[in-house]
């Protein structure tokens, strides 16, 4: 461990850094809360019986970014990295971070650093360990909200959003003293304090701050590059590749380098030295910070509230507002009447006119002279006109509230008041604009979420370390029990996993809360059902558990005890069912696709006969129409040359006529034989012409 002197002279240089910005964070704090005033200005005026007046417009903003936050929750997720990784211990890994979140409250860590960081520009999440019960050994890991977002000093030269990349790390606390003295009896109830850093005096000596101090070291050691039995290639350590030799294993070494293996220390100090002091489980600093508006200024990170560029537009808007009551409320409530002197003399009811409303009111006519010498008639009474306000301030005033919502970035339409905007589309694009405009905290928390993730993956093999049964938590907030065992290989049938077999990558998913898009099903379901009644007999059991509420679970088993076998997806007896019908159904779509198939083959082949016999027919019937036209014609040359006798020539004109009706009757079976292909062609480029029907997919 470093010597305390080396501590506190890093503390003091990690203060430096601090101060500047913990004091514009403060500001931003107080001016968001309400203090816009400058101190001795409203000082004077308090002195001087004038106004102050603070129409806080910047909270609200500040409210809508957080409660975006809150809604749109990021969710850790973890996917498997290399061959040793498997989908389903990522899934327990998940369960277990959801079991964690749950158990440590950690939606009020998020929620509380949002909130830092946008009013401030810091933020700070916290992940520990703990026993899970006074009387157990077993640890756990918890996510913890850290209140005071000045009690946290991460490394300032890290470049990481994320904080990673950290090498130290201090969070300070102060504690009663009556705490202090049982917690550790041995010690003296001394504060932890530095040349320019001291206890404020509003602890008045009953509180005594201590500091925890995480910081880093590093192992140089060997790594190899080694082939294995088996043909897997895996990166050894020379312990690791001794073991596998003295097994019996033949290990090739194919490369070896050098690396540095990180690991953090953790000490907890007070004025007297040093209280307690172990090894944290992890390589990364447990100090996660979630930043407002990132910049790199100085060579370093720095951090800006939200409301930072805000403060000048909503300090005018004060003022001017003050300037408008100043005026209103100087006036008299009650105006004066002006008139001569003896025009109040006989109606003494003049005395209550400012105060009673009368009908009618009599006044002494007087006869004044002007300045020339003449006389006149003075004119009635009259009641003094009040002061107006200048148009121009309330113009100056609508300029002021545009500045405050051009510096931010958002419009009235982001805090869902009405706005000059015409259409609905104009509405939603300047929403829109306000949500870009202000994303940078969501995602920076989103950032940050993503680091406890990954710091959780690192401690859980660690702290899972023997068999046990643990809790995991699945998205829809249903609870199921694994067991976890390191020296077991993982058997998701047994429910059996090694949480430290592979590596794991973290990321996370901004969007809808589960509850959102709980509701958004639900709202679609109840139009499909509408729609659609027969699906209700489809999905009726999902509905039922995505609603939820008393009995759901009773109503989903009860419907889907009704269900087909092949519509009940989480039995694997029905999904196999399923399966097996779905391959029947193909093959019976097959054999009828085949048969229509061979149907259509053998007409396509009958009508070719058809057409074949036809022309053959046709062929013939020319044939012997021509042969009987010769035949017809030399007989006809050889009666006439003999003189035969004018019966037999009729005899031959009938026999004549007898060929021509053959020849036209078949002819019109030709024609019917025509007919019937050029249907059935017809048929044919119909069916080609209409657009292939895809295959229902199974």
């Amino acid at each position: 461990m470093a010597e305390l002197e080396d501590i506190k002279s890093r503390f003091e240089d990690t203060l430096a850094f601090y101060v500047e910005e913990h004091e514009r964070g403060t500001e931003d704090a107080d001016f968001a809360l309400g203090e816009q005033w400058d101190e001795q200005d409203k000082k004077n005026r308090h002195n001087d019986k004038r106004p102050a007046l603070t129409e806080n417009i910047c909270l609200p903003f500040i409210e809508q970014v957080v409660n975006t936050a809150r809604e749109m929750r990021p969710s850790i997720k973890v996917a498997p990295v290399d061959d040793q990784g498997d989908p389903d211990t990522a899934e327990v890994y998940k369960g277990l971070i959801r079991n964690i979140e749950r158990q440590s409250a950690a939606s009020i860590a998020y929620d509380t650093a949002v909130q830092n960081s946008t009013m401030t520009g810091y933020g700070w999440i916290r992940v520990n360990t703990k026993y899970s019960d006074p009387m157990s050994f077993n640890q756990e890991a918890c996510i913890e909200a850290v209140p005071d977002w000045q009690s946290v000093m991460l490394d300032p030269s890290h470049e990481r959003p994320d904080g990673s990349d950290a090498e130290y790390g201090f969070i300070y606390k102060d504690i009663d003293k009556d705490v202090f003295e049982k917690e550790y009896p041995d010690a003296e109830p001394e504060s932890f304090e530095t040349g320019t850093w001291r206890q404020t005096s509003t602890t008045d000596g009953e509180k005594v701050r201590i500091v925890e101090y995480f910081y880093k070291e590093y192992d140089e050691i060997e790594i190899y590059e080694c082939l294995l039995p088996d043909g897997a290639v895996r990166v050894l350590t020379k312990d690791q590749i001794e073991a596998l030799q003295s097994e019996g294993f033949f290990v090739q070494e194919l490369q070896s380098r050098t690396t540095k293996l990180p690991t953090v220390k953790w000490c907890k100090l007070y004025g007297g030295g040093v209280l307690e002091e172990t090894e944290w489980l992890g390589k990364y600093i447990p100090l996660v910070p979630v930043y407002g508006k990132l910049v790199w200024h100085d060579g370093r990170l720095k951090s800006y509230s939200l409301i930072t560029q805000a403060k000048d537009p909503q300090k005018m808007l004060n003022t001017i507002k003050t300037t408008i009551a100043e005026i209103v409320g100087s006036q008299p409530k009650n105006q004066p009447m002006i008139g001569a002197v003896g025009q109040f003399d006989t109606d003494e009811r003049w005395q209550n006119a400012n105060t009673t409303n009368y009908a009618e009111l009599q006044y002494d006519p007087v006869i004044i002279t002007d300045e020339n010498g003449n006389s006149m008639l003075a004119p009635p009474p009259t009641k003094q006109q009040p002061l107006q306000v200048s148009p121009a301030l309330f113009q100056i005033e609508m300029n002021a509230k545009m500045g405050v919502s051009a510096a931010l970035g958002m419009y009235e339409e982001n805090r869902g008041d009405e706005s000059n905007a015409i259409s609905g589309i104009a509405i939603k694009s300047r929403q829109l604009r306000g949500d870009k405009a202000t994303f940078h905290f969501i995602d920076n928390l989103a950032n940050s979420i993503r680091h406890v993730g990954v710091i959780l993956i690192d401690i859980i093999p660690k702290l899972y370390n023997k068999e046990q049964v643990l809790r995991i938590i699945g998205a829809d907030g249903r609870e199921k029990t694994v067991t976890v065992n390191p020296n077991a290989q993982t058997d998701k049938t047994q429910g059996i996993y090694n949480l430290g077999a592979g590596q794991y990558d973290v990321d996370v998913d901004v969007g809808s809360s589960y509850a959102t898009q709980q509701q958004e099903f639900l709202d679609i379901s109840k139009e499909l059902i509408k729609a659609h009644p027969e699906y209700a007999s489809i999905a009726g059991d999902k509905i039922i558990e995505a609603a939820g509420g008393p009995y759901a679970d009773v109503i989903a088993e009860r419907i889907k005890a009704n269900m087909p076998p092949e519509m009940q997806g989480d039995d694997p007896t029905a999904l196999k069912l399923m399966g097996v019908m779905k391959q029947l159904q193909a093959s019976e779509q097959e054999k009828e696709q085949l048969l229509i198939a061979l149907d259509t083959k053998k007409k396509n082949e009958e009508f070719d006969n058809q057409i074949q016999a036809g022309e053959l027919k046709v062929k013939e019937s020319e044939a012997e129409t021509q042969r009987l036209k010769v035949l017809a014609e030399i007989e006809e040359k050889r009666l006439s040359a003999e003189g035969i006798q004018s019966e037999r020539l009729a005899d031959l004109a009938d026999a004549i006529l007898d060929i021509n009706e053959m020849m036209q009757a078949q002819s019109a079976k030709t024609d019917e034989h025509a007919e019937v292909i050029n249907l059935f062609l017809q048929r044919e480029e119909q069916a080609t012409a209409q657009p292939e029907r895809e295959t229902p997919a199974n």
